[in-house]
């Protein structure tokens, strides 16, 4: 909102200077790494089973998973599925949904702050914040 209004006051299209920050995220992927124990618990899960849920484009989430080596799961929610991010609960309710599951019966491994507050609304999937196993999204 405040990116939004800054660029609005200095004559920049918000749209177009989101798309470029988003393409060199894209092309930097030097440096990515796997968090520890997250290729081994996504081995063991059915890939209809989990999903990710970032703040970030499909584009970008797809090519740091290729870039790393992790699996792409057949629904990933991305900031285009939703009209709220974190910490706003839908993120994680939308990737319940997409898994056809009760939110309540979900275990959400997260790296940020916004990310495990999304977890702890009541009724909406159990947080967990202890050392993450897997990243699911960014804050």
């Amino acid at each position: 909102m405040i990116w939004t209004a800054w660029a609005n006051q200095h004559h920049l299209d918000a749209l177009h200077e989101a798309e470029l920050i988003e393409q060199a995220e894209i092309a930097d992927v030097a440096g990515l790494e796997v968090l520890p124990g997250a290729r081994a618990l996504l081995a063991a899960l059915p890939p209809d089973r989990y999903t990710i849920v970032t703040s970030g484009g499909r584009r970008l989430a797809n090519t740091r998973l290729h870039a790393v080596g992790l699996p792409i799961p057949p629904t990933i929610i991305t900031a285009g599925d939703i009209t709220r991010g974190k910490p706003d609960p839908q993120p994680y309710l939308a990737g319940a949904l997409a898994l056809g599951v009760d939110p309540r019966t979900c275990l959400v491994f997260e790296d940020a702050p916004s990310g495990i507050l999304a977890t702890t609304v009541e009724h909406q999937a159990s947080p967990y914040e202890g050392p993450p196993a897997a990243v699911i999204g960014s804050g």
